[in-house]
Formats: structure tokens, sequence, C-alpha cells
């Protein structure tokens, strides 16, 4: 597996239910694996769903990482434009690092 890859978990405070608060077990792992991993926290604001950005790629994330293995879970690629990662930037960039 290439450890190597920069990794970035963008969600919402949340609750147990959804957002940073349900991601913080899954997220630590990630965070020991990758080093280039951050877990984002943004305004509810900014931004409804939960994504996934692995270097040059946008992925969206279904019910959510901390539901996988659980339930059905979609995870599929969204649009990877340089549009849409200069707002990717925005968003983080006005976010706060969570881990």
């Amino acid at each position: 597996m290439d450890n190597t890859v920069s990794i970035r978990l963008v969600t919402t405070a949340g609750n147990k239910q959804y957002g940073v608060t349900a991601v913080a077990a899954v997220s630590n792992l990630a965070r020991q694996q990758f080093a280039d991993y951050r877990l984002i926290q943004v305004a509810p604001t900014d931004l409804h769903d939960r994504n996934l950005r692995v270097d040059d790629l946008i992925f969206s994330l279904g019910p959510g990482v901390d539901r996988a293995g659980m339930a059905l879970t979609n995870f599929g690629p969204s649009d990877s434009s340089l549009g849409t990662h200069n707002e990717f930037d925005r968003i983080i960039a006005g976010g706060r690092v969570v881990s």
C-alpha cells in the first residue's frame, strides 16, 4: 500500500451519528497509517456531504466511513476538475484541522 498519498477527509462537526465525532476512531487509524492525512472540520454552510480527497481525486462518501463494513456504503468519485479542487481548497482553508 502506498502510504505517501495526501488524504483530506472533510466533514462537519456533527454528532455521534455523523461528522467529525462519528469518524474519530476511523480517522485516528488513518492518521497512524498515512503521514499526510488530515481530518478537516468545516461549517455546514460550506459543505453538506462527507468528501475525501486523495492526491488529485475527490470522492463522495455515502453514509460515512464510520459505517463502512456495517452497512451499504456508497463511495464514488466526484468532479475532480481544477475548479472543484480550487473550491475544495477554499473550503478546507476556512476549516479547522482536527487530526
